[in-house]
């Protein structure tokens, strides 16, 4: 958190605007409800989303804009069956596939015009 307060304050003294995007895990993300419930009690977690909750609430409590990815990626992912990390054998883990990386793009943008206007 000091971190981010250091980087906000760095980034105003200059005269530019400080954002945050949160990234998503593929477990996170997963489109299988039941696999990120397994997940989640496999490393003992009664929320896989907490820390990206955990920073909003922060970055709205010092005035930070942030965008987290991870809930709507989630329902995306759900809705549509298809999973945003991985490639091939790897799918559901690792980086952003070319469908999250077209989702994360568009969502960040949109997001980000906003901010700006």
């Amino acid at each position: 958190e000091a971190a981010l307060l250091s980087m906000r304050d760095e980034v105003a003294a200059k005269g530019a605007r400080f954002f945050v995007v949160v990234l998503s895990t593929g477990m996170q993300v997963h489109p299988d409800p039941a696999a990120r419930q397994k997940y989640a009690d496999w490393i003992g977690s009664q929320d896989l989303l907490y820390p990206d909750r955990r920073l909003a609430d922060f970055c709205r409590r010092e005035g930070i804009p942030i965008l987290l990815l991870a809930p709507a990626f989630q329902k995306y992912a759900s809705e549509h069956r298809v999973f945003l990390h991985g490639f091939g054998d790897t799918q559901g883990g690792g980086h952003w596939n070319e469908t999250g990386h077209r989702l994360a793009g568009k969502m960040m943008a949109e997001w980000l015009c906003g901010q700006l206007n």
